[in-house]
């Protein structure tokens, strides 16, 4: 795929989205860290929704 069309497809699903962009690598990063850490420990069998809204939890 070239890149015109690469950035049609991710403006598609960004009319999508409840927040109107993509979620960028920080913003998985940042809740995957800390459910990996210590602090995480107590959240077991939960869903986290990180498709910035483009799919109802």
């Amino acid at each position: 795929m070239d890149e015109a069309a690469v950035a049609g497809g991710r403006a598609h699903l960004d009319s999508l989205r409840m927040t109107k962009r993509s979620p960028r690598i920080a913003d998985i990063a940042a809740p995957a860290t800390f459910l990996a850490s210590d602090a995480g420990v107590a959240l077991t069998g939960t869903w986290v929704n990180a498709t910035a809204g483009m799919f109802p939890s």
